[in-house]
């Protein structure tokens, strides 16, 4: 005789509800194993009734207990029976256990030690010896350039990307020169690293190793700044987005078409300097990302010691003393070349005859004497480097460091008058 199945009590939906919102809640449900089935377990669930208190509340245990059913029989499959509470749902703990990035901050940092945390001396001094190898390989003499250099020509990028021109050759022409560029390296020698710029050398990069990596001329310099990068310990609450680097170029391995996507410039204070090697565009974008997480880095630190929010630097500030520091640190002060006169007449500037009209009225009469802008303190890091701060006679003016005496001597690198007699020597507390 086939094997006969024991009857089940069968509950719609609404008859197993209001069995357990009138208390009687002790239901079990248990299916005798069949060989035609295909699961190996069946979970018995139980919902015990003395779980309840009397008062209807739920008790705070919650325990999850398995027992394993007896092997009576050879045939018998193994069955699993665990007991569940009722219980109100305890959710796991959310809360932030990571190590607190403003616990370690003592005193603030100034923009260029933001910055070496993500472009460091090593990596500076990798691309200079790159560089250096490649002009050879390239034009047969060495650029003969150095760490110092280099840093000068990111400070120089900088400086561009606050004071923008519609060309590059025009922060050297006479009409619209512009002196912290002109004044720190002339324009063959800034577009010659710029055409010779490289970070791997040719020769040690199999044929293999750049089919599999399309980034393989940047490689070395990706991955440094990416170590570098992972060292910042990140805050509880981060964002992850992806955005593109523009370029027009011709060909590139990497090059993707967006179809109907703005392109994301994104960053703003920097110069679209144009070149034909597409990597070069993502180097300075890796400088710009250098640049915006210092000064995220510097506001989080500015956080941490209540620092005002009016000497919080902003973005545009940061950058400007950045490349100040760059361009000035461990540099003497720049002496002028002696040039040929020029034949052609001299042209004064628009703004040379627009301050000369200031000072007289219509009747031809001197008006009042324009006041003057008191010049700006140099980056912390200029002050200290003592190197080329000479002083030199000057008008007579308000001293940048006592702010109460007068004197006509100026720091000719800082720019900024300083008392300098045998009372009072505030040349020397301000170096140092």
């Amino acid at each position: 005789m086939p094997e006969t199945r024991k009857s089940h009590v069968r509950y719609c939906v609404q008859e197993a509800i209001e069995a357990i919102q009138n208390g009687d809640s002790d239901l079990e449900m248990s299916f005798e194993s069949d060989s035609s089935d295909e699961e190996e377990n069946e979970v018995i669930c139980e919902v015990d009734k003395e779980n309840k208190l009397p008062n209807g509340q739920l008790t705070s245990d919650v325990h999850i207990i398995p027992t394993e059913a007896g092997h009576s029989d050879s045939q018998t499959m193994r069955r699993d029976r665990y007991r569940w509470l009722k219980k109100d749902f305890i959710g796991p703990s959310t809360d932030f256990s990571g190590q607190d990035a403003t616990n370690s901050v003592q005193s603030l940092c100034g923009p260029l030690e933001y910055f070496q945390k993500f472009v460091t001396e090593d990596m500076i001094k990798a691309l200079t010896d790159n560089t250096n190898q490649y002009s050879v390989q390239k034009k047969g003499s060495s650029m003969h350039t150095n760490t110092k250099e280099i840093e000068q020509m990111i400070g120089m990028y900088l400086k561009t990307g606050l004071v923008q021109m519609p060309g590059i050759r025009m922060y050297w022409e006479a009409d619209t020169r512009y002196s912290p560029i002109s004044d720190v390296m002339s324009r063959n020698r800034f577009q010659s690293l710029l055409t010779s710029l490289h970070f791997v050398n040719n020769l040690t990069v199999s044929e293999k190793e750049q089919n599999a990596d399309k980034l393989w001329k940047l490689r070395p310099w990706l991955d440094a700044f990416r170590e570098k990068c992972l060292k910042v310990v990140p805050e509880e609450h981060n964002s992850v987005d992806e955005m593109m680097i523009p370029f027009r170029g011709k060909f590139s391995s990497i090059k993707q078409y967006m179809r109907g996507k703005p392109n994301p410039w994104g960053f703003k204070y920097k110069l679209p300097l144009k070149s034909c090697r597409w990597y070069l565009y993502i180097f300075w974008h890796s400088i710009i990302l250098a640049v915006i997480n210092a000064w995220l880095l510097y506001k989080r630190d500015c956080n941490a010691l209540h620092i005002p929010k009016k000497q919080v630097l902003n973005r545009r500030r940061f950058q400007a003393q950045l490349a100040s520091s760059l361009l000035l640190i461990g540099t003497g002060v720049s002496v002028p070349k002696r040039r040929r006169p020029s034949s052609s007449p001299v042209s004064l500037r628009g703004s040379t005859l627009t301050s000369h009209n200031r000072l007289f009225t219509d009747e031809g009469s001197p008006a009042a004497k324009m006041p003057q802008k008191s010049n700006a303190h140099p980056p912390k890091e200029v002050r200290k480097d003592m190197i080329g701060h000479f002083p030199i006679k000057a008008d007579r003016g308000r001293c940048r460091n006592c702010a109460k005496g007068y004197t006509n001597t100026l720091c000719k690198k800082c720019n900024v008058r300083l008392c300098f007699s045998e009372q009072k020597n505030c040349f020397w507390d301000y170096h140092n």
